[in-house]
């Protein structure tokens, strides 16, 4: 038998895996690849049976028609899988981002597992195995959704098809640029005068009362600053480059930051002691600005990973 043939049909061998008739399917096909060639040329050469086998398909194609019938996740079920995993995803990292919000625990029962995340470099390095375990388990159920012979019906919300639409590429209208310029230029010269950005009063007749402890204040006047620059870098790199992994960089940034905003400690913030309701109140501001800083990355992904090859989303 000819090598071409060999290779061709173990190769089809590999993807049929474990199945009990796999030698009657290569049989099959080894019997059907014989006649084509006999029939197109009479004499079976190297060159009609490979003419043979690039007109029969590759071994992935062939063996897939032969597994039509054994799924692992049925193909209408396959259009669900990514949507409950950002779901999914959505509720179990907001659930950390909440543990570490607010130092508090999320047992779910009666799996015996415990969400508890207490250091900000945590809540990223966790970031894509989460959505990977996320992943994983939903494939489970579908998979066994799939063996079950019963016809189910998965629900989908409306509110999650008209939330999740494609998101549109935002403009990079000259006069935001010039205005984010405008704002660092007065907050550059805020900062070199008075050494921060926040104070508990403004009044130019008298010193400006600080309302952050020194290093809090100085962290945090750099970071609004950094956070500044890097809109105008955005800015500009719309108006160079029409794509919304610009955008998706731009959220990320801004998670990160807001996550580093919430590791700072409470009691490191103010000066007087009396303000520290202020905290708690940022805390469950920034919390819920990272709930919908999370959604909108979600949707930017969506869009950026169904989008067709080289197609321009347009605005």
């Amino acid at each position: 038998m000819s090598k071409i043939m060999d290779d061709y049909l173990e190769g089809i061998r590999h993807y049929l895996g474990d199945r009990t008739d796999t030698e009657e399917i290569l049989a099959e096909i080894r019997s059907h690849l014989l006649e084509k060639t006999q029939n197109d040329g009479g004499e079976v050469t190297d060159a009609a049976l490979q003419d043979a086998i690039e007109e029969y398909g590759s071994p992935r194609q062939v063996a897939a028609r032969y597994l039509e019938e054994s799924h692992i996740i049925h193909p209408t079920y396959r259009q669900f899988l990514f949507r409950y995993t950002w779901l999914l995803f959505a509720i179990h990292y907001g659930l950390k981002i909440l543990s570490f919000v607010f130092g508090d625990s999320f047992p779910i029962q009666p799996f015996g597992l415990d969400i508890h995340v207490t250091r900000w470099p945590d809540l990223f390095i966790q970031l894509p195995f989460t959505w990977i375990a996320d992943f994983g388990l939903v494939a489970l159920v579908f998979y066994l959704i799939t063996q079950n012979p019963t016809d189910v019906r998965l629900a989908w919300p409306r509110f999650f098809r008209r939330s999740l639409k494609p998101v549109k590429m935002r403009g990079a209208e000259p006069w935001k640029l010039w205005a984010w310029i405008t704002l660092l230029i007065v907050l550059l010269a805020a900062y070199f005068r008075n050494e921060t950005l926040f104070f508990q009063t403004i009044d130019f007749k008298k010193p400006l009362t600080p309302l952050l402890q020194p290093d809090a204040s100085q962290t945090l006047s750099l970071l609004v600053l950094a956070l500044v620059g890097f809109e105008i870098i955005t800015l500009l790199l719309r108006i160079r480059f029409r794509s919304l992994w610009v955008d998706f960089a731009n959220t990320t940034v801004y998670m990160i930051s807001f996550i580093f905003v919430l590791a700072i400690p409470r009691e490191q913030l103010f000066l007087d002691s009396r303000l520290l309701f202020l905290a708690d109140l940022a805390a469950w501001v920034i919390g819920f600005t990272l709930i919908i800083l999370a959604y909108d990355l979600i949707r930017i992904l969506r869009t950026v990973l169904t989008a067709k090859p080289f197609r321009t989303v347009e605005k």
